[in-house]
């Protein structure tokens, strides 16, 4: 089964460190992109920038649309143990 990579193009990204631009090297490997730049060793912040100007862009699950299935989830979850609970003590 082939699947397309969600990024087409890496080069034209930013991979930022400690809020600076910085150089770096991208590779195809199928439908993954292995990136690498050189840093001294400490503590930093490293962001790679995913968006660009193409109208293609990474879906993203709207966080009230988590916050609604993880409520579900803990009322389906919390309701279970009650009805059992419930029916043990009619008998």
């Amino acid at each position: 089964m082939y699947s397309q990579p969600l990024i087409s193009d890496i080069s034209k990204r930013n991979v930022m460190l400690d809020g600076a631009s910085m150089n770096y090297s991208s590779v195809s490997e199928g439908n993954v992109w292995l990136i690498t730049f050189t840093y001294h060793h400490g503590r930093h912040t490293i962001v790679i920038g995913l968006e660009s100007n193409q109208s293609s862009a990474v879906p993203e699950f709207p966080s009230q649309i988590v916050l609604l299935l993880f409520a579900i989830l803990m009322a389906t979850s919390m309701i279970g143990p009650m009805s059992r609970k419930h029916k043990i003590s009619k008998s």
